[in-house]
């Protein structure tokens, strides 16, 4: 297994949440897409005061309070690629939801959102400006 896709689910909350693929016991509450021990690192300390998406860093360590963290996430599928499980990730991301659209999932994004590590990438010339102004503290309208 190269990559794979989990959700995050909420065990205070029972029902039946299906797809072709599984079917849960237990409300959904996060879906992400992940490699070796990505899935665990929302259970470690430091991530739940990270501030990237409080809400499910708040529901994290309010389930970490009763539960023990292999009963708060299920791995659904397995990849071989990573474009693969972005799209499979996007697709539940869409079947259940975000709960700011009325949804059950605490995600940000519609998913397919780009790795962190974007090594080698070439940001244009005017990207680099507006960064370099924005860590000086300069706004981005002003030159």
């Amino acid at each position: 297994m190269e990559y794979y896709v989990y959700i995050l689910i909420d065990p205070r909350k029972p029902g039946k949440y299906e797809s072709k693929d599984f079917s849960l016991l237990y409300e959904p509450f996060y879906v992400g897409k992940g490699t070796g021990q990505r899935v665990e690192q929302h259970f470690y300390p430091a991530s739940l005061t990270r501030g990237h998406n409080a809400h499910k860093e708040r529901k994290v360590a309010k389930l970490l309070k009763s539960f023990q963290k292999e009963s708060c996430y299920v791995i659904v599928k397995e990849f071989m690629l990573s474009k693969e499980a972005l799209e499979y990730e996007s697709g539940l991301i869409s079947l259940f939801g975000k709960k700011k659209d009325g949804g059950y999932l605490l995600n940000q994004t519609d998913g397919m959102d780009q790795p962190p590590s974007q090594k080698g990438r070439k940001r244009s010339k005017e990207y680099r400006e507006k960064m370099r102004k924005a860590k000086l503290g300069i706004k981005w309208g002003t030159h």
